[in-house]
């Protein structure tokens, strides 16, 4: 258990630098990112999601709350599996 969450985490944190950090929204989205990233990751999650689907609800998320913020995230990186 303690061997999986930390390769859950060591792919989360890699996956973390294609999200640049930043002030208010920005931090929002890397935080959203990384809760629904290791819930997808996680033994019990219904369906594995690739982090592009992962990316794609963090936003989707985010702008219910900031309609006019566009989170700044590599795109080329999270358009491949």
């Amino acid at each position: 258990m303690v061997d999986r969450l930390h390769v859950m985490r060591e792919k989360v944190k890699n996956e973390m630098l294609y999200i640049p950090r930043g002030d208010g929204p920005q931090m929002d989205f890397r935080m959203l990112y990384w809760k629904m990233r290791m819930h997808s990751l996680g033994k019990k999650a219904a369906g594995k999601e690739a982090k592009a689907d992962v990316i794609r609800s963090a936003e989707r998320r985010l702008q219910k709350q900031y309609p006019d913020y566009r989170p700044q995230y590599n795109k080329e990186y999270f358009s491949s599996k």
